[in-house]
């Protein structure tokens, strides 16, 4: 039987590779849908006090969720390809 994670990265796992992974190593072969600030700011290569400043501005989206600061990381996608194609005019 083939398990289909709903965000993996490609890879078709069956249920036997599965019992052999640490939670770390199957939470690790899942793209994450939202992020927090410290990779947010890893991912778009700029610093957490840079994040900190556009995200205050209302440029770069993200939610709270109980306090936690959060990104979504298809608009960050989408803010960078925008940012970049905005440049090149």
């Amino acid at each position: 039987m083939v398990l289909h994670a709903p965000f993996s990265k490609g890879e078709n796992m069956s249920r036997a590779t599965i019992g052999r992974m640490t939670r770390g190593e199957y939470h690790a072969s899942i793209d994450p849908i939202n992020v927090g600030a410290a990779e947010a700011a890893t991912l778009m290569r700029i610093s957490k006090r840079t994040l900190a400043t556009e995200t205050a501005a209302g440029r770069i989206p993200s939610f709270k969720i109980r306090g936690r600061r959060l990104y979504n990381v298809e608009a960050l996608k989408r803010y960078s390809a925008e940012q970049s194609s905005a440049s090149d005019q």
